[in-house]
C-alpha cells in the first residue's frame, strides 16, 4: 500500500465490509469526529511511535476522502488546533472507558490518511496485473509501447506523438479506457471509481525520450 501497511489496510477493508468492529472508544471517537468536523473515519491505528520516547504514541486516522483529509490541513501541514482537540478528546474517552495504561493516551501525536486513494491505488494495481497483457495483445496493431499504473491513474504510452494523436482521433484510446475501466469496476467492491473520475493518460515514448531522458522515473517524479 502507500502510507498504510498491509495488515492495517486489510483490517480496514474488513471493517468496511462489516466483518470487524472498531473498539468502543474508537466508535465513540468516530461519532465525535463526524459531529465536530463532519468527517468519516474508517479506522484508527493507535501505536507507539518508533525512535521516540517510549511514552509517545500516535493515532493515525484513516479518512474516507481527499476533501475530508484536506479539511484537517492548514498551510500544507496538519491543522494544529484540530490535531490537539482530537488528542484531548481521545484522552477524555480513555478516562471514560477506564482503559489501562492511561499514560499512553496522553499527549499523543495525531495524523491523518486519505484512505480513498489507498483503495483506488490497490484496485488499479490489481486491475493492471489482470488486464495489461490482454490489452496489449488486443491493441497490438496500434503502437502501444507500454501501460503503467501510477497510484489511482493509468498511463498508456504509444511510440510516437503522432500515434497519440491518431489513436485519439480514431477512437482507439477511448476503447482502451473503456476496456480497462470495465475490468476495473469488477474489482471495485466499494464503488470508489466512476468513469469520469478514473484518469487514463495517453502519452508517448517519444515524449519520454525527448524530455525525460528516456526514463519513466524522471517522468513520474
Amino acid at each position: 500500500m502507500l502510507l498504510v501497511n498491509d495488515d492495517d489496510y486489510y483490517d480496514t477493508l474488513e471493517i468496511l465490509r462489516g466483518n470487524k468492529k472498531l473498539p468502543d472508544i474508537f466508535l465513540e471517537l468516530k461519532d465525535w469526529l463526524k459531529e465536530t468536523y463532519n468527517v468519516t473515519a474508517y479506522n484508527f491505528i493507535f501505536k507507539k511511535i518508533k525512535y521516540n520516547p517510549p511514552y509517545k504514541f500516535q493515532l493515525y486516522i484513516l479518512l474516507s476522502s481527499e476533501n475530508e483529509y484536506n479539511t484537517m490541513l492548514h498551510d500544507f501541514d496538519y491543522n494544529e488546533d484540530k490535531r490537539l482537540e482530537i488528542a484531548n478528546k481521545l484522552y477524555v474517552l480513555a478516562q471514560k472507558h477506564n482503559l489501562k495504561k492511561l499514560h499512553k493516551y496522553k499527549d499523543i501525536w495525531v495524523c491523518f490518511n486519505n484512505f480513498l486513494v489507498e483503495m483506488m491505488t490497490d484496485i488499479n494495481r490489481c486491475n493492471y496485473n489482470k488486464i495489461e497483457k490482454e490489452l496489449k495483445k488486443k491493441f497490438k496493431n496500434y503502437s502501444i509501447w507500454g501501460i503503467q499504473p501510477q497510484f489511482d491513474a493509468t498511463y498508456v504510452f504509444y511510440y510516437s506523438d503522432e500515434d497519440v494523436k491518431r489513436n485519439l482521433e480514431n477512437g482507439v484510446s477511448k476503447q482502451i479506457k473503456d476496456d480497462y475501466f470495465e475490468e476495473l469496476k469488477k474489482l471495485d467492491e466499494f464503488n470508489v471509481y466512476t468513469y469520469d473520475t478514473f484518469e487514463m493518460i495517453f502519452d508517448s515514448l517519444e515524449n519520454v525520450d525527448k524530455n525525460y531522458k528516456g526514463n519513466l522515473y524522471y517522468y513520474f517524479k
